[in-house]
């Protein structure tokens, strides 16, 4: 079933707390124009998420992970039990939104046929998704998670490794995944955790579409 762009990191929390989202038929460029859907979410966002109850709405996709996280028995693990542990988790998290995300944008829309191929930007982009990689594969050294090995993978996890596994889904081919094996690990770590096998499925290119 077709869904939104940042929805795989939601679906993962759910997942670790035992909730159940409900996933109604979702197309692009059609759903978020309805009259139905403009009722309940003015601005036409998705992902977006409504209660059981219809009483309680969000949009964007990093605030309905942080209430879906924290609406569970894992709360602590996936949020942080510190101010120490839940200040690294954000740290993490910003860093995907505001350096990791938008290049990975510049790299994937084209990839898509939903933007126009510029070398400029596709340059000045790997450039930096190198530079990102570098730093998540330093990070990762000797450690199973970004933030608490003990306790298990926190939302910094999740959104980070959603991040990364759709980058090579179609970018980060077969040739550039070998000299990333912290992060390679790391992706499969993920999968192996209880109730994540089929979200963090391993559907890789092995050579990247060119412009």
């Amino acid at each position: 079933m077709e869904q939104p762009f940042g929805t795989l990191y939601i679906l993962a929390a759910a997942k670790l707390n035992g909730l159940k989202l409900e996933l109604p038929p979702f197309e692009y460029g059609v759903t978020t124009k309805t009259p139905e859907y403009r009722a309940k979410f003015p601005r036409g966002k998705a992902p977006a998420f409504e209660s059981a109850s219809g009483g309680f709405r969000l949009v964007e996709s990093g605030a309905i992970a942080h209430y879906v996280s924290a609406s569970g028995p894992r709360a602590a693990q996936l949020l942080g039990s510190t101010p120490e542990e839940q200040g690294r988790i954000h740290e993490w998290i910003y860093w995907n939104e505001l350096e990791l995300g938008p290049v990975l944008i510049d790299l994937i829309q084209w990839r898509l046929g939903t933007a126009s191929y510029e070398c400029g930007k596709e340059e000045a982009a790997a450039v930096a998704l190198k530079g990102h990689l570098a730093h998540l594969e330093e990070s990762l050294k000797g450690r199973s998670w970004l933030v608490d090995d003990q306790s298990g993978p926190s939302l910094a996890d999740l959104t980070v490794g959603s991040a990364i596994l759709f980058a090579c889904r179609f970018y980060i081919d077969g040739e550039m995944r070998e000299g990333i094996p912290h992060t390679m690990a790391y992706l499969r770590r993920l999968r192996e955790v209880d109730g994540l096998e089929e979200l963090f499925t391993m559907n890789m290119i092995e050579k990247r579409k060119q412009g």
